[in-house]
């Protein structure tokens, strides 16, 4: 059968995601890739170096994460967007207000960094892909480069 996926790093943490996803595909489900949150923040601050955002550039990871209410309005934003999407009990949370728990999985994105097959295997078995398709034998490409936490949405019938 035929897939449909939308895949983005933005939408997990989404206030408004999980009720407008539902609204346009009810049946759909949900695979989402967590990884552990310190990671995933000090990512986020050296995608944000990368890109030559003056907080990011000015200020050091420590100072971002541990700044107080008092900060400039550019550090609390980069701190906002460096630590709120971690917070995945809350988004975990939102999502399942508007999905049952048997249409969200969810994947540790160390396992899948690791054992790729056996991931791929869940995956396979929650899409309810058939035929399976044999990672263990096939996979030879490395996943290293998986470093933020991802939202993907399948259609299925």
């Amino acid at each position: 059968s035929d897939f449909l996926f939308e895949k983005s790093a933005n939408y997990f943490h989404s206030e408004d995601a999980p009720k407008r996803a539902a609204s346009l595909v009810p049946k759909a489900k949900i695979i989402t890739i967590l990884i552990d949150p310190s990671d995933r923040a000090y990512s986020w601050y050296q995608h944000q170096r990368s890109h030559e955002d003056p907080a990011a550039l000015r200020f050091n990871f420590y100072e971002v994460i541990t700044t107080g209410y008092w900060a400039p309005s550019d550090l609390k934003t980069l701190q906002r967007r460096c630590l709120v999407p971690g917070w995945y009990a809350v988004h975990i949370e939102r999502w399942l207000t508007h999905f049952a728990t048997s249409q969200l999985l969810i994947i540790d994105g160390q396992q899948l960094r690791s054992d790729p097959a056996t991931v791929m295997d869940e995956v396979q078995k929650f899409l309810g892909v058939t035929p399976h398709y044999n990672y263990s034998e096939a996979l030879t490409l490395e996943l290293s480069s998986l470093i933020t936490t991802e939202i993907i949405m399948w259609n299925c019938p």
